[in-house]
Protein backbone atom coordinates (compact mmCIF):
# COMPACT_ATOMS: atom_id res chain seq x y z
CA UNK A 1 0.00 0.00 0.00
CA UNK A 2 1.33 3.34 -0.96
CA UNK A 3 -0.82 5.41 1.34
CA UNK A 4 -1.39 4.95 5.04
CA UNK A 5 -4.77 3.29 4.78
CA UNK A 6 -6.20 0.91 7.29
CA UNK A 7 -7.38 -2.39 5.91
CA UNK A 8 -10.23 -3.92 7.82
CA UNK A 9 -10.47 -7.69 7.94
CA UNK A 10 -12.99 -9.21 5.56
CA UNK A 11 -14.63 -11.09 8.43
CA UNK A 12 -15.76 -7.80 9.90
CA UNK A 13 -17.66 -6.97 6.74
CA UNK A 14 -19.31 -10.38 6.72
CA UNK A 15 -20.56 -9.82 10.27
CA UNK A 16 -21.86 -6.36 9.33
CA UNK A 17 -23.71 -7.85 6.32
CA UNK A 18 -25.23 -10.60 8.47
CA UNK A 19 -26.26 -8.01 11.05
CA UNK A 20 -27.94 -5.91 8.37
CA UNK A 21 -29.84 -8.90 7.02
CA UNK A 22 -30.92 -9.90 10.52
CA UNK A 23 -32.21 -6.40 11.25
CA UNK A 24 -34.23 -6.49 8.03
CA UNK A 25 -35.62 -9.88 9.06
CA UNK A 26 -36.65 -8.48 12.45
CA UNK A 27 -38.29 -5.50 10.76
CA UNK A 28 -40.33 -7.85 8.56
CA UNK A 29 -41.42 -9.78 11.64
CA UNK A 30 -42.50 -6.58 13.39
CA UNK A 31 -44.42 -5.32 10.35
CA UNK A 32 -46.04 -8.73 9.88
CA UNK A 33 -47.29 -8.61 13.47
CA UNK A 34 -48.80 -5.18 12.87
CA UNK A 35 -50.47 -6.19 9.59
CA UNK A 36 -51.92 -9.45 10.94
CA UNK A 37 -53.10 -7.79 14.15
CA UNK A 38 -51.11 -10.04 16.49
CA UNK A 39 -48.96 -7.18 17.77
CA UNK A 40 -49.98 -5.87 21.18
CA UNK A 41 -48.37 -2.50 20.47
CA UNK A 42 -48.78 -1.66 16.76
CA UNK A 43 -47.28 1.81 17.09
CA UNK A 44 -44.12 0.36 18.61
CA UNK A 45 -44.04 -2.29 15.88
CA UNK A 46 -44.19 0.35 13.18
CA UNK A 47 -41.58 2.62 14.78
CA UNK A 48 -39.29 -0.27 15.69
CA UNK A 49 -39.67 -1.86 12.28
CA UNK A 50 -38.81 1.42 10.61
CA UNK A 51 -35.73 1.84 12.79
CA UNK A 52 -34.62 -1.73 12.03
CA UNK A 53 -35.09 -1.14 8.30
CA UNK A 54 -33.02 2.04 8.45
CA UNK A 55 -30.23 0.41 10.47
CA UNK A 56 -30.24 -2.74 8.32
CA UNK A 57 -30.07 -0.82 5.07
CA UNK A 58 -27.28 1.37 6.48
CA UNK A 59 -25.25 -1.70 7.51
CA UNK A 60 -25.69 -3.30 4.11
CA UNK A 61 -24.80 -0.06 2.33
CA UNK A 62 -21.69 0.35 4.48
CA UNK A 63 -20.64 -3.22 3.71
CA UNK A 64 -21.23 -2.76 -0.01
CA UNK A 65 -19.24 0.50 0.01
CA UNK A 66 -16.34 -1.19 1.79
CA UNK A 67 -16.42 -4.03 -0.73
CA UNK A 68 -16.40 -1.65 -3.70
CA UNK A 69 -13.57 0.34 -2.13
CA UNK A 70 -11.51 -2.82 -1.69
CA UNK A 71 -12.12 -3.83 -5.30
CA UNK A 72 -11.05 -0.41 -6.55
CA UNK A 73 -7.97 -0.49 -4.32
CA UNK A 74 -7.00 -3.90 -5.67
CA UNK A 75 -7.49 -2.73 -9.26
CA UNK A 76 -5.32 0.32 -8.59
CA UNK A 77 -2.58 -1.80 -6.99
CA UNK A 78 -2.61 -4.17 -9.98
CA UNK A 79 -2.30 -1.24 -12.39
CA UNK A 80 0.61 0.16 -10.37
CA UNK A 81 2.44 -3.19 -10.66
CA UNK A 82 2.32 -3.12 -14.48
Amino acid sequence: MMRNEKKSPSGVHAVWALGGCYLLYLAIQLFRGVVTGTSETPALGIVGGGAFVAAGVWLLYRTWSAYRSAVRRNETEEEDRK
